[in-house]
């Protein structure tokens, strides 16, 4: 046999063998789509058996089966997506090959969401599967399903701010409510909060009306905007975090999150030209910091004291320092009267910069008063000595006009 020949047959061989894997075509029959449950039907159906509010996400699993005997779907994957025009959602599933006839295979669960956003009080939606398989024309349907809006929604339109801050910054963050649900809001809050900093404002809109129920007149009471102003403490780090809006009435929660950096602030300076004084139990001496603000706009500083019970330590809550200044502080400690002798430390915090100041406690001192006394009393008990032993001896001793007489 020559190799021309030899070559032929090889050919031969694997044309037999490819055919025998030929990739299977897919239709409607091998296509099967469920949300939770309830078998959805093709587009153009009569009847529409899923129905879900907006907002809502959904599972959604695929079966697909094949009839064709000798057949192979080779790395099948599945999407399914849900769209209202204003924004798409979707997942995907890799299936991989199919290569039983007569057999049904499912898909994982894909979660989509339903939109938020509706533009009239129920829609017909449409869930659209694609099923890709290697080599093979893409099947592309469509299933109807029911939406509806909610009763109670309030939703965040837009949340405006600067999404870079420097510490110590107020930012204003402008939020636009409006009243997606079919019934009104009534005494709706937001509150806008950067929960790693510990810092939120807060703020009341009341009422929102619903769409369908607006008469001529009240074409913007379903949206409303407020502004809220929220200071980054002073001290905080570098580092981005995260701001989120919550609106609510009672009857709904939206929460929307957004990033913010922020960035420490290097321009402020807590000085202490003494961190150490000797003072004794019962006495009050004053410390002094100094304040230092090299920034280009004014500082409000915010202190705060934290010492032991032996100590009492005053000063001023609020310092305000003007752009490219300084101010002294006074901190005054008083020692209780029972304080024994030893270092007391204590802290000052200013806008989050902690400085540790030092009581070093003597004994008690004795005024004047109470050593002349402690003297006087001592020479009292001196007198009062010498003349109880004068008395003591004076009653021991014979008196000297007493005779003896005898008697023979």
């Amino acid at each position: 046999m020559n190799t021309k020949t030899l070559m032929v047959a090889l050919i031969a061989v694997l044309a037999v063998f490819a055919l025998g894997f030929t990739s299977a075509s897919i239709d409607s029959s091998d296509v099967k789509v469920s949300i939770d449950g309830v078998e959805l039907s093709l587009y153009g159906a009569t009847n529409i058996d899923f129905a879900a509010f907006a907002g809502e996400t959904v599972p959604v699993r695929v079966y697909l089966s094949s009839d064709n005997a000798d057949s192979v779907l080779n790395d099948v994957e599945v999407e399914v997506k849900i769209s209202s025009g204003l924004k798409d959602s979707s997942d995907s599933f890799f299936l991989g090959n199919v290569i039983e006839d007569g057999r049904t295979y499912r898909t994982g669960i894909m979660n989509v969401q339903i939109p938020s956003k509706l533009d009239e009080l129920t829609e017909n939606l449409y869930v659209t599967v694609t099923v890709t398989a290697d080599g093979e024309r893409p099947y592309v349907y469509s299933y109807p399903i029911f939406a509806q809006r909610n009763a109670y929604q309030l939703d965040v339109v837009s949340m405006d701010f600067d999404n870079s801050a420097s510490a110590g910054d107020v930012v204003p963050v402008s939020v636009v409510i409006k009243n997606r649900g079919y019934e009104d809001s009534q005494d709706g809050f937001v509150i806008v909060t950067i929960p790693e900093l510990g810092v939120s404002a807060k703020a009341y809109f009341g009422d929102l009306v619903a769409i369908e129920g607006c008469d001529m007149g009240c074409d913007d009471e379903d949206t409303v905007q407020k502004v809220l102003n929220i200071k980054i403490p002073a001290a905080a780090k570098d580092g981005v975090y995260d701001l989120i809006a919550k609106v609510y009435d009672a009857d709904s929660v939206t929460t929307v999150k957004e990033s913010i950096q922020v960035s420490a602030s290097s321009a402020t300076q807590v000085i202490a030209p003494i961190k150490s004084l000797n003072v004794r139990a019962g006495e009050t001496k004053t410390f002094e910091l100094i304040l230092v603000n090299s920034a280009d706009k004014v500082v409000v500083y915010e202190l705060k004291t934290v010492s032991g019970s032996d100590l009492t330590v005053s000063a001023p809550s609020v310092v305000i320092v003007d752009a490219g200044s300084s101010k002294t502080v006074q901190v005054t400690v008083s020692v209780a009267e029972d304080a024994i002798k030893g270092a007391y430390p204590f802290t000052v915090e200013a806008n989050g910069q902690s400085t540790v100041l030092t009581a070093n406690v003597s004994g008690k001192e004795f005024s004047v008063s109470a050593i002349a006394l402690t003297v006087v009393l001592v020479i009292v008990f001196v007198i009062l000595l010498a003349v109880l032993i004068v008395l003591l001896t004076r009653k021991d001793k014979p008196a000297a006009d007493e005779v003896e007489t005898s008697y023979y």
